[in-house]
């Protein structure tokens, strides 16, 4: 099966493609990387976000949230998304009940499933980033046709630090490529301190 279709399910294999070449290109432009909306700075690492993004620290201040609206992220999410609801960036160190994780990939298969079978996971190529440090990056995808929505699960491997982001969005065609170049603009920033 094409990565494509591990990405973004059999309807959009064409526009992943042109996401994926945009991508590349937005990503090694002059002064792309410096370009940062907001530059969110947490207890262990940094990331940026777009300009105009509700951010929040939660929990014991290593966890950000973040979501596309001016106004306060919500407190939960059960209902239909408006474009990207939530977007949770933390370290994984401790997370779903694990001390420790042999590196990226286990962190999105640790994830707890809700007794639904386990999706694909294939690797996301991120390039080296804002500080040079090599990158490894695995991702589940998950279409709730109940919400009208996309649920994203990474592990992310920067250096010897492992992060989990954990996302949600809504299923609009027209807004689709967009919500997934903000994700992977997030992801690709994620330096730790």
């Amino acid at each position: 099966m094409p990565i494509s279709n591990l990405i973004a399910g059999p309807r959009a294999g064409k526009d992943v493609r042109a996401l994926s070449v945009a991508l590349v290109l937005a990503l090694f432009a002059p002064g792309a990387l410096s370009q940062c909306g907001q530059l969110i700075k947490m207890k262990s690492y940094e990331v940026c976000v777009p300009s105009g993004w509700a951010t929040s620290e939660r929990g014991d201040g290593d966890m950000l949230a973040a979501c596309e609206t001016s106004k306060p992220c919500p407190p939960f999410f059960g209902a239909a998304p408006k474009g990207i609801t939530f977007l949770f960036v933390r370290p994984a160190e401790g997370l779903y009940g694990h001390p420790t994780y042999e590196g990226a990939r286990e962190v999105v298969e640790a994830r707890p499933h809700a007794g639904l079978p386990a999706p694909a996971v294939p690797e996301v190529d991120l390039g080296p980033g804002p500080s040079g440090a090599k990158r490894q990056c695995f991702m589940a995808r998950r279409q709730l046709s109940w919400a009208g929505a996309w649920e994203e699960h990474y592990g992310l491997k920067v250096g010897d630090r492992l992060f989990s982001l954990s996302t949600r969005y809504e299923d609009r065609p027209d807004r689709i490529q967009e919500y997934r170049t903000a994700i992977m603009g997030i992801l690709s920033s994620i330096t730790p301190k």
